[in-house]
């Protein structure tokens, strides 16, 4: 690869992005504007006016949440301006068996015993005491509020089971949207253009970086999610949740998400819609699509030019913060290539080798779920099936299932509250446990879990109601 000559006159970030990735785009300007905004260096966007939204509504976890702080977007304005509501544990309904309900909650659960794993304790005493009470949930506090509609801020307070919660805030995609914009022309001289404009694709000078966010178009049916029908519907629920909500359904899934006093509910299926249960219509498309995946080589993100791609993936569609946190972290690795001079070979393999991990952490997030479920009698199940092979989570579900340990493959993060939670929600419970978690006889270990499942319980319950 030729080195990238960017001199220290550089003087303009554009920023591209289409009708389907408005959201990304205003989310890299405003944080292109905000981390430049001490410098000469001046940012414009140029995206479709006609923009649409794949979410009525998104999840917002911590990394996110941060990283609107720093731009002043705060939970305070999130909740007056953007409807904001926590968010705290997915529920899953039908996925193993019609009828059956579990919760996977954002934190760890549990607490480490003698320096072993929760889980692990857990685990011996399903084995050993073969009775189905003995669930995650019930070590939880995050599914435990969810369950009872309950919520308060996490303590800093390591001694206290509070400081056991996390939480996420789900917010209105479109007033989000317009947040990001607002920060985006305070902070950077940003100029607004239309991506539709000749004038706004014109290429870019050794002044100029351009940092592409359009959706990523592929031929190869490989890249593709097996989703080709998207719609958004918004009704009144019947009571709130702290839990976003995803019904397996023998042909797709539905996901719904409850923001004050709508639920956004979105259905991933291959079928046509019959207009059947739909309420009310959001402004979303019905139109079908399939979503194309970025590949998960490491050259996905190669610079053309002075060009960066940053693309918008199925991925960035399907998760519930719209690809936000992935998208977080690519950002916080590439400002520091911008600072001057050069961007050279090595700080560009740098970059696409992080975004590539990256990526492949939060793909594996947004698929697990299909992953993991046990149809194929259907076309939608079936595609799945065939598209969602990966050596990567494979290997990690296996290895999980066999010791009760997350292998630390690069591109996971040291703290896998989730995606633990995620794989013991659908029964992924390990088969051996750690044998340090033998250190007590199976009647101490009853009194020990019972009292700690009871201290949850009892604290889920008195938090205040939501």
């Amino acid at each position: 690869m030729s080195e990238i000559h960017i001199n220290a006159e550089l003087k303009q970030i554009k920023v591209i992005s289409d009708e389907h990735s408005a959201l990304g785009g205003w989310f890299t300007s405003a944080m292109a504007a905000f981390a430049l905004r001490d410098t000469e260096i001046s940012v414009s966007h140029a995206t479709s006016k006609h923009y649409t939204l794949s979410h009525g509504s998104l999840t917002l976890q911590a990394d996110v949440l941060l990283a609107l702080q720093d731009l002043g977007i705060t939970e305070k304005v999130l909740i007056e301006q953007a409807n904001a509501t926590p968010f705290l544990a997915n529920q899953y309904i039908g996925w193993s068996n019609k009828g059956q309900s579990s919760l996977a909650g954002l934190a760890k659960s549990g607490v480490p015993l003698n320096g072993v794993g929760f889980v692990h304790y857990l685990t011996r005493l399903r084995n050993e005491k073969r009775d189905g009470q003995w669930n995650l949930e019930a070590f939880s506090l995050n599914t435990m509020c969810a369950a009872n509609n309950t919520f308060t801020r996490p303590s800093a307070d390591p001694r206290s089971i509070l400081s056991s919660l996390e939480y996420g805030l789900r917010v209105n995609a479109k007033s989000l949207c317009s947040l990001l914009k607002q920060v985006a022309v305070t902070h950077g001289k940003v100029l607004e253009l239309d991506s539709s404009n000749p004038e706004s694709n014109d290429k870019a000078s050794l002044s100029m970086v351009t940092l592409d966010c359009r959706l990523c178009a592929s031929d190869d049916s490989s890249d593709s999610l097996p989703i080709d029908t998207i719609k958004i519907i918004e009704h009144t629920p019947k009571e709130a949740s702290l839990s976003n909500v995803l019904e397996c359904l023998d042909n797709g899934y539905i996901e719904r998400q409850y923001l004050q006093n709508k639920c956004y509910s979105r259905r991933f299926s291959s079928e046509s819609f019959d207009g059947s249960d739909v309420p009310i219509e959001s402004e979303s498309s019905n139109s079908s699509r399939q979503f194309s995946m970025a590949k998960l080589a490491s050259d996905t993100w190669q610079p053309d030019g002075s060009t960066i791609y940053l693309f918008e993936t199925g991925v960035h569609q399907l998760l519930d913060d719209g690809g936000l946190g992935y998208r977080t972290q690519q950002l916080a690795s590439l400002w520091p290539l911008l600072s001057g001079a050069r961007l050279s070979e090595t700080a560009v393999k740098y970059f696409c080798r992080m975004s590539a991990q990256r990526y492949k952490y939060w793909r594996d997030m947004a698929v697990l779920p299909m992953y993991l479920c046990n149809k194929d009698n259907t076309e939608f199940w079936q595609l799945a099936t065939s598209q969602l092979v990966n050596e990567d989570l494979s290997y990690l579900v296996n290895f999980y299932v066999d010791t009760g340990v997350l292998p630390q493959f690069e591109h996971y993060p040291a703290d896998s509250g989730l995606l633990e939670n995620t794989l013991l929600a659908f029964e992924r419970y390990p088969q051996n446990a750690d044998p340090l978690s033998y250190i007590w006889d199976i009647s101490e270990l009853v009194s020990r879990l019972d009292k700690l499942r009871q201290l949850i319980k009892q604290t889920a319950v008195q938090l205040p109601q939501i």
